[in-house]
């Protein structure tokens, strides 16, 4: 079945198992939420999924529309899925409107075609704000600007998977509202969503699946729609 396979993962940290026992399957097409409490194992989940943690056992296979990758080769996941994290990944010393246009130029060495929930770097730009930051060096950035360029920079990549850590932090209110219209724009056209929150109501009348972790643990799997 196309999606997001995971079998019997174990990811650890040092000598601790983050993750331990952790088994689901998602079907392409789904937008999930992953919940639980802080140190539970939601952050590694998403890290392993999309290619940034490596794995110690069990395997994670995704495939979505023909485009294939297994644990086995996390630059593979790293291609096909893309990671927003707590922390935002940028380089500092350039412009805000050159490190958006590096961004596309990378993506299009990955993808030889444009999806259709792909943002333009106009869109990206309109969406979050930041048509008057394009000249600002990323360094000068407030923390909340930082995160809105985080958001735009992984938006506009072609990965047909989205997984996004505490998506609403350090963004105010009229971000947040913005974050949640063009995420559901992002799934209606075709992207597949794994968010990771504290706060799922905000995002629950969107989803179709929600996998509750519990101490490394997938306690609950539960299919909405």
């Amino acid at each position: 079945m196309p999606g997001i396979s995971v079998k019997n993962l174990v990811v650890t940290r040092g000598l601790f198992p983050a993750i331990a026992r952790c088994e689901f399957k998602l079907p392409e097409g789904s937008f999930t939420l992953v919940t639980g409490e802080n140190g539970s194992g939601k952050t590694t989940l998403l890290k392993a999924i999309s290619g940034m943690t490596p794995v110690e056992r069990g395997e994670i296979s995704l495939e979505f529309s023909q485009q294939k990758a297994t644990s086995k080769d996390s630059r593979k996941l790293r291609t096909i899925s893309a990671y927003l994290g707590h922390t935002t990944l940028h380089v500092r010393h350039i412009q805000v409107g050159e490190h958006l246009k590096l961004t596309d130029l990378l993506d299009q060495k990955n993808s030889d075609e444009r999806r259709e929930y792909q943002l333009s770097i106009e869109e990206a730009v309109n969406f979050f704000d930041l048509k008057d930051k394009l000249n600002v060096k990323v360094e000068n950035l407030s923390a909340g600007q930082q995160r809105r360029l985080h958001l735009a920079s992984t938006l506009i990549r072609s990965a047909p998977l989205l997984c996004v850590d505490e998506p609403h932090a350090s963004l105010d209110e009229r971000s947040k509202d913005n974050f949640d219209e063009i995420i559901k724009k992002q799934f209606d056209l075709g992207r597949n969503i794994i968010v990771a929150t504290h706060d799922p109501q905000r995002l629950r009348d969107l989803s179709t699946h929600e996998i509750e972790m519990v101490n490394g643990t997938c306690k609950i799997a539960q299919e909405y729609k």
